[in-house]
């Protein structure tokens, strides 16, 4: 006898927010589930979705409603938390829900034969581990007393480097498991997050793994089922770690939570942080977050009284802080009449040091050897023919290359707009400055660590190379803020490349740059120096971090997002137009921003631009931008239906940035 009709109701990782029923054949029911995933026709093609509902009837004509194909896991990996979170996910991002869905389980996950999954070695008692002083232990105790009342709170944990924050961060993980719960601790980098895997390792052996978006679909599934079934209760990783299915979930560290690298910047651009809330109300987990400089958002919260603030400077400044000393760049202008990569100050430092056989670490937020090309005649400058942003020259490479889509052409040496023979070479990067090293200092062993560099080597061997003393000078980017070796000398080349950029937050990443930069020269017994060459030399954000205090940089720098109406005191959105026409996404950003201004109604909401999008280009298409600020929190709610009624034109796509960085 044929059993009475199942349909299930699956949504497809695609941009509309809509679900499509499918009928369920006979040979899998009592198979199905909610949260399980599915392989399903799709138009010409074959996708897999997933299942968010099963009902015994369909609206839809039944001659158009297709058949399941087949079961991609034999039982549910959502349950219904994470289901729920997807749908927190959605509302608050406008995302669509299976967008939501493929974050925290992507379809590209396949199942693998695995035999008897390995005993659990006992958790062992943290002996290595430093003996807790006052302040650390009175932290310790105030987190305890959060799990033992199974009242859920947020912390932030304040602290300088080398203040045994990962020693507490341990001792803390460690309570958690004595109360048979899990734990998950959240790094901004993969490379971060391997570092700390393994120190966790060493204490909790494998009642701890590691979990990235670069581990392959085989062994990302495996260890999904391991966390799904309870037989691993810790959990390092980096942003997507944050949707681990472990069992009893207790607490979510977020290790540097004022990095950036917490956003995700594709659709569903989610900030780790704001899913770690998330899941806090819905599993009833505290969560921790962690920085030395932590971000504007986090701070203003503490002082709200909405997480509790735990300072492990004791309200002291840090206890060793390198000499730092502020070139005035202006001044070196006016003598010398030309451009100037190493003051006179930094360049005799050097040599003293070089001397006496030290090492020295040099940052330049610019890869390249030039910035720019441009004519003297008529001005025109060398740009990418995709992107339209300038092309930079790499002497290395003897070519101009694109640091966006990484189009790459030959130099030339007439303009190809006037014809004129006055092409000249503008600005410096990491690879100049390299050059420039190698000319004052030709004896010296001299590396750069950047992205372009990094196409020939590891980042782990130049580091490596770097602490064992086989290099005197490393030259680099960002990349190397993160490698740990004290030197006796930091030279910043130039701080103004980090201020002056179009960003609302450039100061505040500034400042978490420099004090982490000032504390590369910080933690040998024998303070280093540190020198930063500015042609802003008076900046609230130099000075601040010249000195360690955060409390100061925020006084002065929250006083200016009050005034604008920027985060942490306005809710932001960024609204995207993309498209092959210029013409035809010009036209949808207007046309929107009349439809929004309509809805406002008396609403306390800015608009702003919209305006072509130069910062964040997409190979082959242009983008413009419309910022949205409102005094509430509803922003999602408030742009939900004039996206939903907009009508896209042209091939324009319309992409939303909940709380963009």
């Amino acid at each position: 006898m044929k059993s009475k009709p199942l349909y299930a109701r699956v949504v497809l990782p695609l941009p509309p927010d809509r679900y499509f029923d499918y009928s369920v054949p006979e040979t899998f029911k009592g198979k199905v589930a909610v949260g399980q995933r599915v392989r399903v026709p799709f138009g010409n093609k074959r996708k897999i979705g997933y299942i968010v509902g099963l009902e015994s009837r369909t609206n839809l004509p039944l001659k158009s409603i297709k058949p399941i194909e087949n079961l991609v896991d034999e039982a549910p990996l959502l349950d219904p938390t994470l289901l729920e979170l997807s749908k927190r996910m959605k509302a608050y991002y406008l995302c669509s829900w299976g967008e939501a869905l493929e974050a925290i389980l992507p379809s590209s996950l396949r199942p693998r034969t695995r035999g008897n999954p390995p005993e659990q070695e006992p958790l062992k008692e943290l002996e290595s581990l430093s003996v807790p002083d006052a302040v650390q232990k009175k932290i310790l105790d105030d987190v305890k007393a959060a799990f033992e009342s199974k009242t859920p709170k947020t912390f932030l944990l304040l602290g300088n480097r080398s203040e045994g924050k990962t020693e507490l961060l341990l001792q803390i993980v460690h309570e958690i498991l004595k109360k048979e719960l899990s734990a998950l601790v959240l790094y901004p980098e993969i490379e971060m997050a391997k570092a700390a895997f393994e120190r966790f390792k060493r204490f909790f052996g494998k009642e701890v793994c590691i979990f990235h978006g670069a581990l392959s679909p085989l062994d990302r599934y495996a260890l999904w089922n391991d966390l799904r079934e309870g037989r691993v209760r810790i959990v390092v990783g980096s942003r997507s770690a944050v949707f681990s299915p472990v069992k009893r979930l207790g607490l979510v560290i977020l290790c540097e939570e004022h990095d950036p690298g917490y956003k995700q910047d594709e659709s569903p651009r989610y900030h780790a942080r704001q899913i770690a809330f998330f899941r806090s109300s819905l599993e009833g987990a505290s969560v921790l977050l962690e920085s030395d400089t932590p971000s504007f958002e986090s701070y203003t919260e503490a002082l709200k009284g909405r997480a509790v603030l735990l300072d492990l400077t004791g309200g002291q400044p840090p206890s060793k802080i390198p000499k730092v000393h502020v070139v005035d760049m202006r001044e070196e202008w006016r003598e010398k009449r030309r451009k100037v990569f190493f003051s006179k100050y930094l360049e005799r430092r050097m040599a003293n040091v070089l001397e006496e056989k030290g090492q020295i670490l040099l940052f330049l937020n610019r890869r390249g050897f030039s910035t720019y090309i441009h004519c003297r005649k008529c001005g025109q400058v060398r740009r990418c023919p995709s992107c339209q942003l300038p092309l930079k020259y790499h002497a290395a490479l003897k070519r101009l290359r694109c640091h966006t889509c990484n189009t790459e052409e030959l130099p030339q040496n007439v303009c190809p707009e006037c014809r004129g023979s006055v092409l000249r070479y503008t600005g410096v990067g990491t690879e100049r400055i390299e050059s420039e090293a190698h000319r004052l200092f030709p004896a010296a062993q001299i590396a750069r660590l950047d992205t372009d560099a990094l196409r020939e080597g590891s980042r782990d061997q130049m580091t490596e190379a770097f602490r064992k003393k086989e290099l005197d000078i490393l030259i680099g980017t960002q990349m190397v803020v993160r490698q740990e070796t004290a030197v006796p000398l930091v030279g910043i080349l130039s701080a103004d490349t980090l201020l002056n950029t179009p960003d609302f937050r450039a100061s505040e990443r500034a400042f978490s740059l420099l004090s982490r930069l000032v504390g590369q020269a910080a933690r040998d017994e024998k303070k280093g120096e540190v020198i930063i060459q500015s042609f802003s030399p008076n900046h609230p954000a130099i000075l601040a971090a010249s000195t360690q205090n955060y409390q100061a940089f925020y006084e002065v720098e929250s006083r200016f997002r009050k005034e604008l109406g920027f985060p942490p005191f306005r809710f932001l959105a960024r609204i995207l137009f993309r498209g092959k026409k210029e013409e035809s996404v010009s036209a949808a950003s207007r046309a929107f921003k009349k439809r929004l201004a309509r809805a406002k109604k008396g609403r306390k909401i800015s608009l702003l631009g919209p305006a072509p999008d130069f910062l964040h280009p997409v190979k082959g298409e242009c983008q413009w931008q419309l910022l949205v600020k409102s005094q509430k929190s509803d922003l999602a709610d408030f742009l939900k239906k004039p996206l939903e009624r907009f009508e896209r034109k042209g091939g324009v796509r319309v992409i939303v940035d909940i709380d963009p960085y």
